[in-house]
């Protein structure tokens, strides 16, 4: 599965970007809540990471708790209705949706039969070759 969202985190800068949008709702829901991990990375740790390119943070919730993925998975599925999906991956029953809706934000889609992420990338003219090294990538 990682390897799937390297090659598709290396392909993205020839795909177009999605419009700003409100990910902090559904990010405070979630935050701090039994059974999820949230993950918020500011511009500074993104930089102190080797990373840069406009990306101005990063916020990712993951659930692997069966009893949780339904509801996450539905409010992730709501979130995501009215963006556009450019990149789409299924493998062994794992799915990788990358979507968008402007030049700000982008949003990554993991979800399983164990486990779901919901990765949230905003900034100002992200340079999407820059998100590899999120994943350890070079």
């Amino acid at each position: 599965m990682r390897r799937i969202m390297l090659l598709i985190l290396m392909l993205l800068p020839f795909v177009a970007m999605a419009q700003n949008a409100n990910f902090s709702e559904m990010f405070a829901k979630y935050s701090n809540k039994q059974g999820f991990t949230t993950v918020e990375l500011s511009r500074e740790a993104l930089k102190a990471m080797g990373v840069s390119g406009g990306i101005d943070s990063l916020r990712a919730i993951t659930v692997e708790d069966a009893e949780l993925l339904p509801s996450f998975n539905a409010d992730a599925e709501a979130y995501v209705a009215n963006m556009k999906r450019i990149m789409a991956v299924a493998n062994s029953g794992n799915n990788v949706n990358i979507y968008s809706q402007s030049n700000k934000i982008v949003v990554i889609y993991t979800h399983g039969a164990k486990s779901a992420t919901l990765v949230c990338l905003a900034g100002e003219n992200i340079e999407l070759s820059q998100m590899p090294k999120l994943l350890g990538g070079r």
